[in-house]
């Protein structure tokens, strides 16, 4: 854990120019085949997403296979199993919004508008500090690779 924790403090302090980021694919469908096929989500898991999410989850499918060392053994110790996020306290909301692979599928999600956008980003805004600032490089990442950064 503390080896992950201090690759943490150096993943937060990339600079824009040197974020690797992941991009879903723009076919909806392209992407639900990413998240059924994935062996931590699956087609159980895509059945109960609503559409706006996928790109989101098609991420992490993403992550799993080409940047593993953000996804793999954070997620899952974030938040208890079976809650319902609005019975999630806020310091189980701010470890899971700290996890890279959130900053990063989050920041996605502002730059494109979809999955409670504004809302992840007032809670970022919260959260601060350096998590905070990695979301904003990410935010600004997407932006310029989508074009939307004008």
């Amino acid at each position: 854990m503390k080896l992950l924790l201090e690759n943490w403090r150096e993943y937060l302090k990339e600079e824009v120019d040197s974020l690797k980021i992941i991009m879903p694919p723009t076919d909806l469908q392209k992407a639900q085949d990413l998240i059924a096929q994935d062996p931590g989500m699956g087609q159980d898991f895509l059945d109960s997403l609503p559409s706006d999410v996928v790109p989101h989850e098609a991420i992490h499918a993403l992550q799993a296979k080409e940047m593993p060392e953000l996804f793999a053994g954070s997620v899952e110790n974030a938040l208890p199993d079976n809650i319902e996020w609005e019975d999630i306290s806020w310091e189980q909301k701010e470890k899971y919004y700290s996890v890279p692979s959130e900053i990063m599928a989050f920041a996605y999600d502002y730059a494109t508008g979809k999955n409670r956008a504004e809302e992840s980003y007032k809670d970022y805004e919260s959260i601060g500090g350096a998590v905070f600032e990695k979301y904003k490089k990410y935010v600004e990442a997407y932006k310029k690779r989508l074009g939307t950064d004008k």
